[in-house]
């Protein structure tokens, strides 16, 4: 007998632990000082934590393994990214952007 579950996994659960280093990080550099170095580590932050966002939104099973085929099939269909990938890719986005501005203005 088998049957079917669902399963919710808090950012925090997965790779959400770098892509909140990455920003605690960044933002600890930028407050400390903003310059070149801090500009540069932004849009590498920016970089990861974006690509990141959108890998897990455009898979959200990336990284998963499954026990049978049925079971994958199944989870392609009913699993969706929420929003706080959006957020993450976003926050990303504007990283990265300001690191590069940042750059481009000194």
């Amino acid at each position: 007998m088998s049957f079917i579950a669902t399963r919710t996994v808090n950012g925090i659960d997965a790779d959400g632990v770098i892509t909140l280093l990455v920003a605690l990080v960044v933002g600890a550099a930028v407050v400390w000082k903003w310059s070149r170095a801090t500009q540069v580590l932004s849009a590498i932050g920016g970089l990861i934590t974006g690509g990141l966002g959108l890998m897990y939104i455009t898979d959200p099973l990336a990284g998963v393994e499954f026990s049978s085929t049925a079971e994958e099939a199944f989870a392609e269909q009913v699993a969706s990214p929420e929003i706080g990938l959006y957020v993450t890719a976003l926050g990303g986005a504007l990283l990265l952007i300001g690191g590069i501005l940042g750059v481009l203005s000194e």
